[in-house]
């Protein structure tokens, strides 16, 4: 949306006209405190500000509204009734301005000069959306990289203490069998029985990491 700051009403119509069959919608104030109201409740992507008003000036209003973060990148257009010098204009550049009509002024150029300003603009909003989704999903890879070693580090020791228990009580329960020693056998595969028992519950978990709910049952009893 478009604000157009004027106190005369018959310029403000004028510039609304111009945009009457454009996506881009219009609005409007009379007065320098009447538009730093509407600039601080409404979000807009272009401000037409004329600098002569009864209350502010329009360097005032670009002056208070400088610091706020919703309108550091929106585009500031100026009016202005005379002619400026170069000190004026160099303030309002300093001020954030993209430029500055001086009546009379063709509207044409205003209309054009005000929708590719809106244009880009909006390319700059969305660019800058992306950029922060972007940086959220890099935040959120980089916590997942950094999780991934940590749940590596963790699978290893959790799944290779049991692993290493079994190999050695099999390498245990073949020399047993070589050595003809078949109840050292038969202990040692019982044992190693209990090290299989945890890795299976380890993959377990780790296919089903949610627990389970648990259902209970209430009995009633007859009095």
């Amino acid at each position: 949306m478009i604000l157009m700051i004027d106190n005369c009403p018959d310029e403000l119509t004028q510039y609304a006209e111009l945009f009457e069959n454009s996506p881009f919608k219009t609005d409007h104030a009379f007065s320098g405190h009447d538009a730093l109201k509407k600039i601080i409740n409404c979000t807009y992507n272009l401000l037409l500000l004329k600098i002569q008003l009864p209350d502010l000036s329009g360097l005032e209003i670009a002056e208070t509204i400088k610091g706020l973060k919703k309108v550091e990148d929106v585009p500031i257009f100026f009016i202005s009734d005379t002619p400026l010098n170069a000190a004026d204009l160099a303030k309002l550049y300093q001020l954030g301005a993209w430029d500055c009509f001086i009546k009379p002024i063709d509207k044409l150029v205003l209309y054009h000069k005000l929708r590719h300003a809106v244009h880009l603009h909006q390319t700059y909003a969305r660019l800058r959306v992306s950029e922060q989704t972007l940086l959220k999903e890099l935040t959120i890879w980089k916590q997942v990289e950094e999780n991934k070693g940590t749940i590596a580090q963790l699978s290893i020791a959790k799944f290779g203490a049991p692993l290493a228990s079994v190999n050695s009580y099999i390498s245990l329960v073949l020399d047993a069998i070589k050595q003809g020693n078949s109840k050292r056998a038969i202990d040692l595969l019982v044992k190693s029985g209990t090290q299989l028992k945890k890795l299976e519950d380890y993959l377990k978990n780790a296919e089903n990491p949610l627990p389970q709910k648990s259902t209970t049952t209430i009995s009633s009893s007859r009095t």
